[in-house]
């Protein structure tokens, strides 16, 4: 698919996600996938941080998850909010101890200013921080969206 950003063209994604989902129905060998209007209005309110790739996401766990080949409901995220640069920083400066312990080696402000500086790309930060996307993925989660 193109790499689209979804909230630049939101009129586009009915269109995008019917052919998402004939995408994923003979990828995994689905009966007909239809999304049910509650669905639809899901994909049209959620902000979309990301491109047309993680539209096709949700609605590949929806498909699969989907008993009678009807998508009622996506799931969808709120998207985290970046903070500025330097704020989150200074903040955890003041933070309670908790925000100082040490896990998988990182601290947390550590995580958050390669995290700021990479602008949220988990590669970039995996590979600036010598550790994995999923262990990123892991202290994104502890540091940033609680």
């Amino acid at each position: 698919m193109l790499d689209l950003n979804l909230r630049e063209r939101p009129e586009d994604i009915p269109l995008l996600a019917r052919y998402a989902l004939e995408k994923t129905r003979g990828r995994f060998g689905l009966p007909p996938l239809r999304l049910a209007r509650e669905a639809l209005d899901q994909l049209m309110s959620h902000p979309w941080p990301g491109n047309v790739r993680e539209l096709e996401n949700a609605l590949d766990r929806a498909a699969l998850l989907a008993d009678d080949g009807v998508i009622r409901d996506l799931a969808l995220r709120a998207p985290f909010r970046r903070a500025p640069d330097a704020a989150p920083v200074a903040q955890l400066a003041s933070s309670p101890p908790q925000w100082s312990r040490r896990r998988y080696g990182i601290e947390a402000a550590e995580f958050v200013a390669a995290w700021n500086q990479a602008q949220g790309r988990v590669a970039l930060v995996a590979k600036q921080l010598g550790v994995t996307r999923r262990t990123v993925y892991r202290l994104r989660d502890k540091y940033i969206e609680n």
